[in-house]
């Protein structure tokens, strides 16, 4: 039991820690993990797999209390949420299995729902490492492995049924709703927000059902919530959830908004699908409840499990990725059609930019992380928007009539942006020399134009 609780904390040093000490990897959880994480992080949840069968296969358990075999059970399973390995879920869901198997039926000892979470973390945490293999071993051995999601979405459906059969004891949170989406997304897309299942039709038929079901997972957790809400007021409670479980909701609802703004399942721009529908569903949700998430933070109750930077980085992603999510379907599809289309879409860029801008000077301090200031990426993505609109691919006898009018040049605008960048932005960290190479260029393209010079 001592040498499976020092594996546990070696491995989370190897990662929680790493996270927490470590900007970019704390900003970005899913970059892949290379060969010698990867190793070594599995050597060590599987030796507290072999210290667990030592334990079972010699009867040691005979000797010792049920509840510290339990705590066996589970720190075996919480070494390999801990582990960047692809079969890290499947290693734990194996465990749970075995711990269902021997306890279950005992109401005081049989696995709970909080067991089944760290499953769903243990998914979460295989997602880089399983696409990481994926694609180093290509196309042709796709398919032999179930995607994370796809176990993810399936745990959540059992759950769904057993609770359904009566089980009251199994029955989702808002943490496995937002963890399954987590998962959902962190399999369709990567750290950087593109697409990975991209392979082939077949691929592309798993992104689009994958896509679907995401939806209907957050359509199930926002009315369990508003049940959950409605019943404590009907029985004269105040019908305050805590901290971690709003954050928790808010977290899947910008999840939601990543996967709208990369893969689009609907042409319809009003579909409820579409990345602005999304984007603007969890801006309501936020501007809804955010007295209330302000009053919790007050009195103090903790935030642990979903904390505030964690928060705040899923919606600055969420935001960068619905401020170019059109212009990445124009460069899937070859470009906009025509210049009308890409003033449009920068137009469109532009007005969720300054509603980001907007929302976070009117926020109060204590919940910035709820409402967080345009950061580098979001400037820049602007900037790339209004440069698309350059593109000498554009440029017809047509299409310079319509710049002519413009009150402002696309190059203008990428300037301004820039201007506003360094003036807006507070820390003191140098701003990526990259942003000013994307306003350069954007004047460069200025020759292909008669209507400019």
């Amino acid at each position: 039991i001592t040498l499976m609780q020092d594996f546990n904390e070696f491995l989370s040093s190897f990662t929680t820690d790493m996270h927490s000490l470590d900007d970019f990897r704390r900003k970005n959880p899913q970059y892949p993990p290379n060969d010698a994480i990867t190793n070594i992080t599995h050597d060590a949840a599987a030796m507290t797999r072999k210290l667990l069968d030592h334990l079972t296969r010699n009867n040691v358990m005979q000797k010792i209390p049920q509840k510290v075999e339990v705590n066996a059970y589970k720190m075996a399973m919480a070494a390999w949420t801990n582990a960047f390995h692809p079969d890290s879920g499947d290693r734990c869901e194996v465990i749970l299995e075995e711990y269902g198997e021997r306890f279950g039926g005992d109401m005081n000892l049989m696995p709970t729902l909080e067991c089944y979470h760290t499953v769903l973390d243990a998914h979460n945490k295989s997602c880089s490492a399983f696409f990481s293999k994926r694609k180093k071993e290509g196309p042709k051995t796709k398919g032999k492995n179930t995607t994370p999601a796809e176990k993810a979405l399936g745990l959540l459906r059992i759950l769904n049924n057993v609770h359904t059969a009566g089980d009251m004891f199994l029955k989702p949170d808002v943490k496995m709703y937002a963890t399954a989406l987590s998962v959902v997304k962190n399999s369709l897309l990567n750290w950087e927000c593109k697409r990975q299942l991209v392979f082939d039709e077949s691929d592309l038929k798993l992104e689009m059902e994958l896509t679907v079901e995401a939806f209907g997972v957050l359509d199930q957790m926002k009315n369990m919530l508003r049940d959950e809400f409605q019943d404590k007021k009907a029985k004269g409670g105040s019908g305050e959830i805590n901290i971690e479980r709003w954050h928790f909701a808010i977290q899947a609802h910008a999840d939601c908004v990543m996967i709208a703004s990369r893969i689009f399942i609907e042409n319809d721009i009003n579909s409820k699908y579409a990345p602005a529908a999304q984007l603007r569903d969890l801006e309501d949700f936020i501007s809804t409840h955010s007295s209330t998430i302000a009053g919790l933070i007050e009195t103090g109750n903790p935030s642990s499990g979903a904390n505030e930077a964690e928060i705040q980085n899923r919606l600055e992603k969420a935001y960068f990725c619905s401020l170019t999510s059109e212009l990445i379907l124009a460069k899937e599809l070859g470009g906009f059609g025509d210049l009308s289309d890409a003033l449009m879409s920068a137009e469109t860029s532009e007005k969720i930019f300054k509603r980001m801008k907007r929302r976070s000077e009117d926020s109060s301090r204590n919940l910035q992380h709820l409402f967080p200031s345009p950061k580098q990426e979001h400037y820049d993505a602007l900037i790339q928007c209004w440069g698309e609109c350059l593109q000498n691919r554009y440029s017809t006898a047509a299409s310079n009539l319509v710049m002519k009018k413009l009150n402002v040049f696309p190059h203008d605008k990428a300037s301004d942006i820039l201007f506003q960048m360094e003036n807006y932005i507070s820390d003191t960290k140098q701003i990526d020399g990259a942003i000013s190479a994307n306003v350069v260029w954007a004047w460069s393209q200025s020759i292909y134009w008669p209507a400019i010079y």
